[in-house]
C-alpha cells in the first residue's frame, strides 16, 4: 500500500519537474532570459534554419503548451505525446 502511494508521488514529482523545463526553456525561445552563447558549426547552421523559416515559434509553442499541460495535471497523455515527438524522435515521424 505503501508503495502504491509512494510511486503516485513520484509520478506527480517527475510531471511537474518535466512540465517545468518543457514550459520554461520553451518560454526562453520567445523571451530569451536564459542567455547561450552562440553555437558553432553544424548546430549553429540548424538553430540558425529553425530560427530563419520561424519553425523554432512552432517548436517553441509546442513546448509551452505540454509543459502547461503536464503543470496542471490536465490531458497528460497528450503533454507526454508532445514530449515524446520533441524530445525522443524529434525527425521521426511520431507514431499513432
Amino acid at each position: 500500500m505503501a508503495t502504491i502511494k509512494t510511486m503516485k508521488i513520484a509520478t506527480i514529482i517527475a510531471r511537474v519537474l518535466l512540465g517545468l523545463v518543457f514550459f520554461v526553456f520553451g518560454l526562453n525561445k520567445f523571451l530569451n532570459f536564459i542567455h547561450m552563447p552562440p553555437l558553432s558549426g553544424e548546430a549553429g547552421a540548424f538553430f540558425g534554419a529553425l530560427y530563419a523559416t520561424h519553425y523554432l515559434y512552432v517548436i517553441a509553442t509546442c513546448e509551452v503548451i505540454g509543459g502547461l499541460l503536464l503543470l496542471l495535471g490536465r490531458y497528460v497523455p497528450l503533454g507526454f505525446k508532445k514530449w515524446q515527438h520533441d524530445v525522443v524522435s524529434p525527425t521521426a515521424p511520431s507514431q499513432p
